[in-house]
């Protein structure tokens, strides 16, 4: 390894520790609650399911199915974006090894070779393949186990993708919001998921004009005894998604 691709690995773990603290890398899970496309997941993953489905019975399997699935990708999609546009280069993805909690995703281990280096455009391309290919081998074995609905698990990898390039700001600071709505479009192509999400600039009260999820896809929290429709959900009307996101935007600020 030459000393330019270790100072981009280092540079991927610490941007990916500063995005979340639980992206800090080299957290190696416990037998029996990893999940690598490598393996066979299928017990992980009906233990997960079940603990879901304890936890909160009134949602039913439709939250069940989603929220699995939302876990089980968030990891992959995050730090692919972080590492083609944060760190210039692409981690192994086939070798990702997610740590699996009662109820959550959180914590990873990547092996030292296999990284890919190169121009940005290359590592986008690169990624995209390689990321839709992480999701189909892991939507196909939760599908073994709950009947999720393909178009809507691929719509929430595609809400999840296009979150996390709208917030490349906190690392890249000089892409314009121009730069960072093709990028959406060309990572959305570079995946097969042309259509499937977008972005959308939304102007704010205080002069402030931020970029904001324009979703298909639905997560179902609604259906928890604690949940409600989220801000961007697509079950509501156009005028009430935009208010209920500038109150929101406004209220972070």
């Amino acid at each position: 390894m030459s000393l330019a691709q270790h100072i981009a690995r280092s540079h991927f773990y610490a941007l990916s520790a500063e995005i979340n603290p639980a992206l800090a890398g080299d957290q190696v899970p416990p037998p029996g609650r990893c999940l690598c496309v490598q393996d066979d997941n299928r017990a992980v993953l009906q233990t997960l399911y079940a603990n879901l489905s304890e936890s909160y019975p009134e949602a039913g399997m439709p939250y069940w199915s989603v929220r699995t699935w939302g876990l089980m990708v968030w990891q992959p999609i995050i730090l692919t974006v972080i590492g083609v546009h944060g760190a210039g280069v692409l981690p192994p993805l086939g070798a990702l090894r997610q740590n699996v909690g009662e109820l959550m995703v959180s914590g990873y281990s990547l092996p030292e070779d296999g990284w890919e280096h190169g121009p940005e455009a290359q590592l986008l391309q690169r990624g995209g393949q390689s990321l839709r290919a992480l999701c189909d081998s892991l939507l196909a074995e939760l599908r073994a186990i709950t009947p999720i609905k393909p178009l809507n698990a691929l719509r929430l990898v595609a809400d999840s993708l296009l979150s996390a390039i709208a917030r490349l700001d906190r690392i890249r600071p000089e892409l314009a919001r121009s730069r960072r709505l093709e990028l959406a479009r060309t990572w959305l192509q570079a995946m097969g998921l042309e259509g499937q999400s977008s972005l959308m600039p939304l102007p704010l009260p205080d002069g402030r004009t931020t970029l904001v999820l324009d979703r298909k896809g639905c997560c179902m929290h609604y259906r928890r005894h604690d949940g409600e429709l989220c801000a961007t959900c697509p079950k509501l009307k156009g005028e009430e998604r935009l208010a209920r996101l500038r109150q929101e935007l406004m209220n972070d600020a």
